[in-house]
């Protein structure tokens, strides 16, 4: 790749800095004003295009902007770990990170930008059509930008200040643009949370803190209720978790049922249920787990069992000698969730503070 502004992942020439970073791993050092800040080696990016990377090339630019986005402090590497042999599948899993998408997720991710930009000064004017805007929405280019921004006035949520020209695109956020921003606060479009469900027993805490670590490693926040601070009814906070989630992993593991004075301790999690079918509702990615043991499995529903299920025993969750990452002949419990994790939904770009 020649040293031009032309940035290796947008391929536009939106470069304002490029440089050596003289380390081991031939990185370099970029920052566009489309895709933020990023390391990369452009001979990855050159063997990337004959497996698809063009196809793909707007998700990237928007998922460097978002891990940009969500730590300031950290410049993210591409790609964040070595690729293993199937670099198209690694790079079509791109597409489902939960990205906006269709034409309205966009408009609801513009309006989003739009109002960060601006803050608590409601009638503040600003430029529509900055080149980060392209990857705030993962839009393919600066032409579907203009599309977004159109349609954004037609439908009355901004309009052009009226002290400056049109062709300019100075605008202002109108009252029913507020008025939809405030809807979307409460639905985020664009999660790096899972929600995972399972049985509150010291029995299964290794499995809680396992599952939590392979999540966090492949990008996303891990929201396990009983571990989570949080005001007002219990319930409110679940459904709203599951709502904004980008999935959720739900353990079905359980013991015999077992009389203890007037309560029935064990048997099967109703609340795991619940909370799986809400999630199926909303149409979120849900991967099942359940402990190996015939207790469990024999208990597991016989609409649930016919799901794909991780089975896990207290051996596959050694997180501190077991590279996830890797996928060996016969993979651990930590090693096949993570690639469910990544086939599913990819990688996410939340990272812990």
């Amino acid at each position: 790749m020649n040293d031009t502004n032309i940035c290796p992942i947008c391929n536009e020439e939106y470069l304002t800095s490029r440089k050596s970073t003289f380390g081991g791993e031939f990185l370099e050092y970029f920052n566009c004003r489309r895709c933020g800040k990023f390391l990369t080696n452009p001979n990855f990016i050159d063997l990337y295009i004959q497996y698809g990377f063009d196809e793909v090339r707007h998700l990237v630019s928007a998922w460097i902007r978002r891990k940009n986005k969500n730590n300031p402090k950290e410049t993210p590497r591409f790609p964040q770990e070595p690729v293993d042999a199937n670099i198209n599948k690694w790079l079509m899993a791109f597409k489902r990170m939960g990205l906006p998408e269709s034409i309205s997720e966009k408009l609801d991710a513009l309006l989003q930008v739009y109002a960060i930009e601006v803050g608590r000064i409601y009638s503040q004017s600003f430029l529509a059509k900055e080149p980060r805007f392209i990857a705030e929405t993962a839009a393919l280019d600066l032409h579907e930008l203009n599309g977004l921004v159109d349609l954004l006035i037609d439908k009355g949520w901004i309009k052009f200040n009226s002290s400056s020209k049109e062709w300019e695109y100075i605008v202002q956020i109108t009252a029913e643009g507020w008025q939809r921003i405030e809807s979307l606060l409460r639905n985020p479009i664009v999660s790096d949370s899972a929600f995972i469900a399972m049985w509150f027993d010291s029995s299964i805490q290794k499995y809680s803190e396992t599952g939590a670590s392979v999540v966090q490693k492949c990008g996303y926040h891990p929201i396990i209720v009983n571990e989570e601070e949080f005001s007002g009814f219990i319930m409110e906070y679940v459904i709203s978790s599951i709502r904004q989630a980008r999935f959720v992993i739900a353990d079905f593991t359980t013991i015999s049922e077992k009389q203890e004075e007037d309560k029935i301790i064990g048997g099967v999690r109703g609340g795991v249920y619940w909370e799986a079918g809400m999630a199926y509702g909303l149409g979120k990615p849900i991967i099942h787990t359940c402990v190996e043991k015939a207790e469990a499995i024999e208990r597991i529903h016989f609409d649930v069992e016919q799901m794909n299920t991780l089975f896990w025993n207290s051996e596959d969750l050694d997180t501190e000698n077991i590279d996830m990452t890797a996928l060996p002949k016969n993979p651990k419990f930590i090693q096949r969730l993570y690639r469910r994790i990544q086939f599913l939904v990819g990688q996410g770009s939340w990272v812990e503070e």
